[in-house]
């Protein structure tokens, strides 16, 4: 995804949407994180509706935690 337009501000909704779900929910399993990653989605969208400038950015968001041993992770 690297270079696509308005990557900058993709890449800052994402991070600040995944912080903001992870405050508001307990992240405890592949299925949570997925949830993270859809509203980041979501955002992302959103945002890029409000602009043709903004049309088509997206960002790479790669997120894991691990419980009781087990990694989970999102991609």
């Amino acid at each position: 995804m690297g270079g696509h337009s308005s990557g900058e501000i993709a890449s800052k909704l994402a991070e600040v949407t995944v912080l903001e779900y992870a405050k508001n929910n307990e992240i405890t399993t592949s299925n949570d994180l997925a949830m993270a990653v859809i509203k980041a989605n979501h955002r992302i969208i959103e945002e890029a509706g409000k602009d043709n400038k903004k049309f088509g950015m997206g960002t790479t968001l790669t997120l894991a935690i691990v419980r009781a041993g087990l990694l989970h992770y999102a991609h």
